[in-house]
Formats: C-alpha cells, structure tokens, sequence
C-alpha cells in the first residue's frame, strides 16, 4: 500500500492495525518521489486521527528538525475541518456571507421550534429534536426541502418537511449553517462551481 503509487487503491484493516501508520508512510513516500506536499489530501473522521497523521507525517518528512523555512504541507484534517476551509474561501458563490457561523445543538433546537411554531406544529406531535434528527438524515442523503417533502412517508416526516424550508431559511437568514450543512454545501458548491473544483 505504501509503494504503490498511481491509481485507485483500497486498503481494508481492523482495529489497531496499523493503517494510521501505512497513510503516514504513503504520505511520505508520495513525496519522496516528487509529488509536492499541497497536491496531497488525506481526510479522517476524528479530529484526534487527524492530529496523529499530521505528527507522524511531519516525524517523517523531518518537521520540527530543520531550520530551514517550512515548506507547503500535505492537507492532513477531519471531512468538517476541509470543508469549513472550503467555505470560508468560497461560501459567497452559495448566496451565504462569508463570515458564517456553525451552530450549535442549542441554536439548533431554537431554530427548529421557531420553524415547527411557524407550521403550528404541536409539541407532542414532532418534538425539536426529532425534527433534527429527521432533517440530518435528509441532508446526508442530499435531499433540500423540496426534495424532502417528495420522500417523507410517515406523518412525522411529513411535518418535518413542511418545517424543513423554514429552518434552512432561517439559517441562511441569519448566516448560520448547522454541521451537516458544512458537507452539503461544499457538495452543492463544487456542483455548480467547476472553477472553485479544479482550485480546490
């Protein structure tokens, strides 16, 4: 996995097997024979992943050793982490400031009884959090609100869709975007941005 360096290549490995240390060293090795350090990604789901692959790349390559001025550097993050930088540069282009901010679970559920009191939605009938975890099931499968509305079935689903466009509004309204937002966003803008593709 380490020596083989074009094409696809998938590698399957349990638990403490050994896989952190193969990325690192692939990393390495990619560099070493001549791809430069900012033409190579390599994503994680946790934060602390991300932070061992970053150390153990840069023990590799000589970081921290050198007096020279650092050079560029691999892209080592968490999906949330690269999509974040994404946005910052280019969330404008999806009608969002560029300033925008990630909300928490507390701004959340504000947001999503604000949205389920404008469909006069009953608290018994589909409570805040529910609502969220509806509407992030959505977003992971890509699906806006129009497209919601069309897939809901039971009739939970059918008044989170009907709050579903009234929260997002109000996000962007307000130039929140909630941690699922942080991977469609950066999927719809690479849909309809080729340029922001290649540069990224």
């Amino acid at each position: 996995a380490v020596l083989t360096l074009e094409g696809p290549l998938l590698v399957l490995a349990g638990a403490g097997t050994g896989k952190t240390r193969v990325v690192t060293h692939r990393i390495a090795e990619l560099i070493r024979q001549g791809t430069t350090p900012d033409r190579i990604l390599a994503v994680t789901f946790t934060r602390k992943a991300a932070q061992e692959m970053q150390q153990r790349a840069a023990a590799l390559l000589g970081g921290g050793k050198s007096r020279r001025k650092p050079g560029p550097r691999p892209e080592i993050s968490t999906f949330h982490s690269l999509c974040v930088k994404i946005l910052r540069r280019h969330i404008a282009k999806l009608d969002y400031p560029p300033q925008f901010v990630i909300c928490d679970r507390g701004d959340q559920e504000a947001e999503a009884r604000s949205a389920l009191r404008e469909i006069r939605c009953p608290d018994q009938s589909l409570r805040p959090g529910d609502f969220l975890a509806i509407v992030s099931q959505w977003k992971t499968r890509a699906l806006d609100p129009a497209r919601a509305a069309s897939v809901a079935e039971t009739d939970k689903e059918h008044l989170a869709a009907a709050a579903y466009r009234r929260y997002q509004s109000s996000l962007k309204t307000k130039g929140m975007v909630d941690f699922d937002d942080l991977l469609l966003l950066v999927q719809r803008l690479f849909a309809k941005s080729p340029a922001v593709r290649r540069e990224e």
